[in-house]
């Protein structure tokens, strides 16, 4: 503390405080502030920063409370980054690269969930579900790959269709199949129902000898397959 002990040393003594009070009425004291295990409280009020300020923060940052950010907003992050909770987007949004749903998450778009190894299209006739490369419907029916005719399989209960190196259409034990030597026609019993002239290549239909009949004489096999004599 301060002796004074007379009356110059008092006048200084008060020209010194008033120099301190003037220099702390002129202070910026937060221009270039630190906290050291401390604590900035601000209750009520706003803490801006403008003019081309930023903050930066070295650490973690922890929001309790709603968010808001308006205008652009650009996240620039060095490792990976997560969001847990629900949330609500407003707006468009591009995504560049891959965008990966895991842990049993599902992506709604009106009646279209994809969720992981599969797409369901609701609504409509007949509901569809896209699984294991197989599309299924909700009549019954269903399309999927064919690897013994390299094609396509379609399917709706007894009825298979075949498309492939091979074309066949089959209802039970009946079948109708297209291939590189011909059409055979295997049924029980055979109805054709023809209400116009009909044109066959002969080359397209595989032959069958030691029938006694003149050559290129259809006939139908005991099997049911269709046949041309020799």
């Amino acid at each position: 503390m301060r002796t004074i002990d007379d009356s110059a040393s008092f006048d200084q003594a008060v020209e010194e405080i008033f120099r301190q009070l003037h220099d702390l009425a002129l202070a910026n004291p937060l221009q270039a502030a630190s906290v050291t295990k401390g604590r900035v409280r601000f209750i009520g009020g706003t803490l801006r920063v403008d003019s081309g300020g930023r903050v930066e923060i070295v650490g973690t940052l922890e929001i309790d409370g709603s968010k808001t950010v308006t205008g652009a907003f650009h996240l620039a992050a060095t490792s990976d980054w997560s969001i847990d909770g629900d949330g609500n987007i407003a707006g468009d949004v591009t995504i560049t690269g891959n965008f990966n749903v895991s842990g049993g998450g599902k992506i709604t778009a009106g009646n279209v969930t994809i969720e992981p190894n599969k797409i369901t299209v609701a609504g409509g006739s007949s509901p569809a579900t896209l699984q294991d490369g197989k599309l299924s419907f909700g009549t019954g029916g269903a399309v999927e790959a064919d690897t013994s005719v390299g094609g396509a399989r379609m399917v709706a209960g007894d009825a298979v269709v075949n498309v492939g190196s091979t074309a066949s259409v089959r209802k039970g034990n009946a079948s109708v199949v297209a291939g590189p030597l011909g059409v055979d026609i295997n049924a029980a019993a055979l109805r054709l129902l023809i209400n116009a002239p009909v044109t066959l290549s002969a080359g397209l239909i595989p032959t069958v000898s030691g029938t006694g009949l003149p050559p290129n004489v259809l006939m139908i096999t005991s099997g049911g397959a269709m046949r041309r004599t020799a």
